[in-house]
């Protein structure tokens, strides 16, 4: 399994499902604050938000159909 790692791999993964920022917060139980946060970033992830919600988010993406590969 490869891992969601830029913030531009987040924008697409939400995009191609035409979700809002605040349906895939709710559906990872991430705060909308953390995802905007983590879509407004230029490239990699790393602090952007704690580990457990960079993984809830791919979590709930890939159960959605998304592949990160």
């Amino acid at each position: 399994m490869q891992t969601l790692c830029t913030s531009e791999q987040l924008r697409r993964a939400r995009s191609s499902l035409k979700w809002t920022p605040e349906v895939l917060a709710k559906r990872a139980r991430v705060p909308v604050a953390v995802m905007k946060r983590l879509e407004s970033l230029n490239g990699p992830l790393d602090g952007g938000a704690k580990v457990e919600s960079i993984h809830a988010l791919q979590a709930v993406l890939e159960k959605a159909g998304v592949s990160f590969t």
